[in-house]
């Protein structure tokens, strides 16, 4: 599984969400893989993947755990989550 977060601020990540979807577009990331995307402010989405646009802390922690992958833009809650596994 691949975890795509990009945090809850204010700014949007659209061009991140296109690259999801073109590397799943061009099998870059195999179809069958199960991607997940923490949105946040991003108003353009890929297709064929999980969106959320906030996490709880717990789901969170549990998906980063379960991640084969995990790519975010991380703030200071983020890098401490993720340092503490």
């Amino acid at each position: 599984m691949i975890l795509v977060t990009v945090g809850t601020e204010q700014y949007s990540f659209n061009a991140l969400m296109a690259w999801i979807d073109v590397l799943i577009r061009y099998r870059f990331i195999d179809s069958t893989e199960e991607v997940i995307v923490q949105y946040g402010s991003s108003t353009e989405l890929p297709d064929n993947v999980k969106v959320y646009r906030r996490l709880p802390e717990a789901k969170f922690k549990s998906l980063v755990e379960q991640a084969g992958l995990v790519t975010c833009s991380l703030s200071v809650k983020g890098r401490l989550c993720c340092w503490s596994l």
